[in-house]
């Protein structure tokens, strides 16, 4: 069931990073525990942290493509950094939103590669990077449930309103990578970065 786990990852793998904390010995172990007093493992986090905060970077979009249907708010590097992950070799399968003004709208990517035995998928939704993420997005801060998710509580209605207006691209890029890498859910590990609209490094 590849949307209940990707839909899992993303719930609880949200990850705000930078090039300043990405070093910082406190990001460089996690102590994980499935009751108080019992740890299930320790895990090193520092290249998880680099590999998000680049993949975060990566998933902004050249401000001549965001012009072609909203006004970009600043010139991003991401689809500069997106070639040069191609080129270390990854895979790299965009995804996008349906915006009700207008209509496909890039959303993020989804990374895929194989090293030291090790499959890992990584999704990241890009940051705020045009007019249209903050008036279809951003502002709409107030809270809503979305039952079809099957969370018990409250989100963000603009980030939820994305996140659905893009889940299904999201997927379908997901189940075309997997497939191209001869993979199923259960084979890689997942790594989900964004915060607000997205993540990026600071630069």
């Amino acid at each position: 069931m590849v949307k209940v786990r990707v839909l899992k990852w993303l719930l609880v793998s949200a990850t705000i990073t930078s090039n300043a904390y990405a070093n910082l010995d406190v990001l460089t172990d996690a102590i994980w525990e499935d009751s108080p007093g019992r740890v299930i493992t320790t895990q090193h986090r520092g290249n998880l942290v680099k590999d998000a905060v680049i993949a975060s970077s990566a998933s902004y979009n050249d401000k001549d493509l965001i012009a072609i249907k909203s006004i970009p708010i600043s010139k991003q590097k991401g689809f500069e950094e997106r070639q040069r992950l191609v080129e270390n070799g990854y895979h790299v399968i965009t995804f996008s939103a349906v915006s009700r003004k207008h209509g496909d709208v890039p959303a993020g990517i989804v990374t895929y590669k194989e090293e030291n035995g090790i499959a890992r998928l990584t999704i990241a939704y890009h940051g705020s990077e045009s007019l249209e993420d903050f008036t279809e997005a951003n502002l709409w801060a107030f809270k809503q449930k979305n039952d079809e998710l099957g969370i018990n509580g409250y989100v963000h209605g603009g980030f939820n309103t994305r996140y659905m207006e893009s889940r299904e691209s999201l997927f379908d890029a997901i189940e075309h990578i997997l497939t191209i890498n001869g993979k199923s859910i259960q084979d890689v590990d997942i790594l989900v970065t964004g915060h607000s609209l997205g993540g990026r490094s600071l630069t």
